[in-house]
Protein backbone atom coordinates (compact mmCIF):
# COMPACT_ATOMS: atom_id res chain seq x y z
CA UNK A 1 0.00 0.00 0.00
CA UNK A 2 1.37 3.39 -0.99
CA UNK A 3 1.33 6.18 1.55
CA UNK A 4 0.62 9.60 0.16
CA UNK A 5 2.52 12.29 2.01
CA UNK A 6 1.29 15.82 1.37
CA UNK A 7 3.91 18.25 0.13
CA UNK A 8 4.90 21.11 2.39
CA UNK A 9 4.10 24.39 0.68
CA UNK A 10 6.19 27.31 1.94
CA UNK A 11 5.22 30.87 1.05
CA UNK A 12 6.87 34.17 1.91
CA UNK A 13 4.85 37.32 2.62
CA UNK A 14 5.53 40.95 3.38
CA UNK A 15 3.54 43.10 5.82
CA UNK A 16 0.41 43.21 3.65
CA UNK A 17 0.59 39.44 3.34
CA UNK A 18 0.65 39.12 7.13
CA UNK A 19 -2.67 40.94 7.26
CA UNK A 20 -4.07 38.62 4.58
CA UNK A 21 -2.96 35.61 6.65
CA UNK A 22 -4.23 37.05 9.96
CA UNK A 23 -6.91 34.47 10.79
CA UNK A 24 -4.72 31.46 10.01
CA UNK A 25 -1.70 32.86 11.86
CA UNK A 26 -3.79 33.66 14.94
CA UNK A 27 -5.37 30.18 14.85
CA UNK A 28 -1.93 28.52 14.93
CA UNK A 29 -0.77 30.88 17.67
CA UNK A 30 -3.91 30.11 19.72
CA UNK A 31 -3.26 26.38 19.39
CA UNK A 32 0.39 26.67 20.44
CA UNK A 33 -0.29 29.08 23.34
CA UNK A 34 -3.66 27.62 24.40
CA UNK A 35 -2.58 27.23 28.02
CA UNK A 36 -1.33 30.82 28.23
CA UNK A 37 -4.04 32.80 26.43
CA UNK A 38 -5.56 33.97 29.73
CA UNK A 39 -2.36 35.90 30.44
CA UNK A 40 -2.88 39.37 28.90
CA UNK A 41 0.60 39.30 27.35
CA UNK A 42 -0.25 36.15 25.38
CA UNK A 43 -3.81 37.16 24.46
CA UNK A 44 -4.74 37.16 20.78
CA UNK A 45 -5.33 40.94 20.61
CA UNK A 46 -1.98 41.64 22.28
CA UNK A 47 -0.17 39.21 20.00
CA UNK A 48 -1.72 40.81 16.94
CA UNK A 49 -0.56 44.23 18.19
CA UNK A 50 3.00 42.88 18.39
CA UNK A 51 2.77 41.31 14.94
CA UNK A 52 1.50 44.56 13.47
CA UNK A 53 4.42 46.42 15.06
CA UNK A 54 6.88 43.85 13.67
CA UNK A 55 5.29 44.16 10.24
CA UNK A 56 5.97 47.91 10.27
CA UNK A 57 9.72 47.25 10.57
CA UNK A 58 12.09 47.43 7.62
CA UNK A 59 12.74 44.01 6.17
CA UNK A 60 9.69 42.31 7.71
CA UNK A 61 8.93 38.87 6.31
CA UNK A 62 6.52 36.07 7.17
CA UNK A 63 7.05 32.53 5.92
CA UNK A 64 4.18 30.07 6.25
CA UNK A 65 4.18 26.31 5.94
CA UNK A 66 1.07 24.49 4.78
CA UNK A 67 0.18 20.84 4.32
CA UNK A 68 -2.83 20.15 2.13
CA UNK A 69 -3.71 23.85 2.37
CA UNK A 70 -3.72 23.93 6.17
CA UNK A 71 -1.32 26.25 7.97
CA UNK A 72 0.89 24.13 10.21
CA UNK A 73 3.47 26.73 11.20
CA UNK A 74 5.10 30.03 10.44
CA UNK A 75 8.20 32.07 11.11
CA UNK A 76 8.50 35.82 11.02
CA UNK A 77 11.08 38.45 11.57
CA UNK A 78 12.61 41.68 10.41
CA UNK A 79 15.98 43.26 9.80
CA UNK A 80 17.57 44.25 13.07
CA UNK A 81 18.70 47.89 12.94
CA UNK A 82 21.90 49.07 14.56
CA UNK A 83 21.27 50.61 17.95
CA UNK A 84 18.06 48.69 18.60
CA UNK A 85 17.27 47.68 22.16
CA UNK A 86 18.09 44.08 21.29
CA UNK A 87 21.78 44.93 21.18
CA UNK A 88 21.78 46.07 24.83
CA UNK A 89 21.24 42.50 25.99
CA UNK A 90 23.68 40.94 23.54
CA UNK A 91 26.83 39.58 25.12
CA UNK A 92 29.51 38.73 22.64
CA UNK A 93 31.41 39.99 19.69
CA UNK A 94 29.83 40.73 16.35
CA UNK A 95 31.87 40.82 13.18
CA UNK A 96 29.72 42.81 10.78
CA UNK A 97 32.03 41.93 7.91
CA UNK A 98 31.56 44.22 4.94
CA UNK A 99 28.35 45.66 6.43
CA UNK A 100 28.75 48.12 9.24
CA UNK A 101 25.03 48.67 9.82
CA UNK A 102 24.24 45.18 11.21
CA UNK A 103 21.43 44.85 8.65
CA UNK A 104 22.47 41.28 8.00
CA UNK A 105 21.00 40.29 11.36
CA UNK A 106 17.41 39.14 11.43
CA UNK A 107 15.12 38.82 14.44
CA UNK A 108 12.84 35.79 14.40
CA UNK A 109 9.93 35.00 16.64
CA UNK A 110 8.53 31.63 17.51
CA UNK A 111 7.95 28.99 20.13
Amino acid sequence: MDTVVPELAAQQYDASGLHEQREDVLAVYAEVYADELDDPFYSLPRYWERLSAYAARIGFSLVTGRLAGELIGYALGYTLPEGSGWWRGFQGDVDPGPRQDHSMFYVCSGK
